[in-house]
């Protein structure tokens, strides 16, 4: 899980979620658009999110 936190407040918003182990790239909006996960034999796979919001 991956959080935005607002450093003031305290308050924590979740904003990703993914089963396993995941490694995230963000774009200036604090959108994750970049995602990498590994398979079975332990190679890396490129998952890539073009639109805000989409799957």
């Amino acid at each position: 899980m991956i959080f935005k936190v607002d450093t003031r407040t305290g308050s924590r918003t979740e904003i990703e979620r993914v089963d396993g182990r995941a490694h995230f790239e963000f774009d200036r909006t604090g959108e994750g658009r970049f995602r990498t996960t590994w398979n079975d034999e332990d190679e890396p796979i490129l998952h890539y999110r073009s639109a805000k919001g989409s799957a």
